[in-house]
């Protein structure tokens, strides 16, 4: 290391840790003379270990800079560094599709080779460019993992949204309801005009969207609420088995 009378010298070596997530070891075994060093990886990263190990996370070919420091000055030297790790990627047709449509995915990984999509519904496939139907609505994770020509796997998860608008429309226009007063001080009433509020579910939630009240429907047409929440615009919503169906809001004035 740092020496009295002798200007520093830089150098280094590195080599592929792990090819498959980009990981390179620096060995600055070569350097002399030297108190301080800075390593500069030319991703926006960098460090003052002697050799360090650092990871790549995108493909490219990096600057990485060494720049070793003693009482008389300074030294650096760059060599290039070329990465290749895997990065899965892939793209939906949309993300948020209806229930009767059909959802359709489509991989551009580099040099893969095998595929293994989970749709997130207990359905899989080892087709490249894949569609699904799912089967109910609702919020799913699709984890695409994919195996390149060196062996190499990774994974990337993302999520689609399935929603039954047309069944939605529909409950609503045969369910026509109504909540009074509004405002009011949180007394009110939900009276469904025809038929009653078996199978459903009323939830109050405030604007951050945390549920404060909770209710039940059964056999009747009218259902009473009696809130001790403070004045503001709060959101109701109606739920059957966890799917909202309509929501309005109540304005509770003291």
């Amino acid at each position: 290391n740092g020496q009295s009378g002798s200007m520093p010298v830089a150098d280094f070596s590195f080599n592929d840790e792990n090819i498959c997530i980009g990981e390179v070891s620096f060995d600055n075994s070569n350097s002399q003379y030297f108190n301080t060093l800075f390593w500069d990886f030319g991703d926006g990263t960098s460090s003052n270990q002697n050799n360090p190990t650092h990871v790549f996370p995108n493909p490219g070919t990096y600057r990485v800079v060494l720049r070793t420091t003693n009482s008389l000055g300074f030294d650096t030297i760059s060599k290039l560094v070329t990465v290749n790790p895997l990065v899965v990627n892939f793209g939906m047709s949309n993300d948020t599709i209806q229930l009767s449509d059909t959802a359709f995915f489509s991989d551009s990984t580099p040099n893969a080779v095998t595929w293994i999509w989970d749709f997130g519904d207990g359905s899989s496939s080892t087709q490249q460019n894949p569609s699904h139907q799912y089967a109910a609505q609702g919020l799913y994770n699709v984890k695409l993992t994919v195996i390149d020509n060196r062996s190499c796997s990774n994974t990337l998860t993302k999520q689609i949204r399935v929603e039954n608008k047309i069944g939605l429309i529909e409950w609503q226009l045969e369910n026509q309801w109504s909540l009074y007063p509004n405002p009011n001080e949180g007394r009110f009433k939900l009276r469904m005009e025809q038929g009653d509020w078996s199978g459903l579910e009323i939830q109050i939630l405030d604007a951050q969207g945390r549920v404060l009240a909770a209710q039940k429907g059964g056999q009747e047409s009218e259902l009473d609420f009696d809130l001790k929440l403070a004045s503001g615009v709060y959101h109701l919503q109606i739920l059957k088995q966890g799917s909202l169906m309509d929501q309005t809001r109540v304005v509770i004035q003291h």
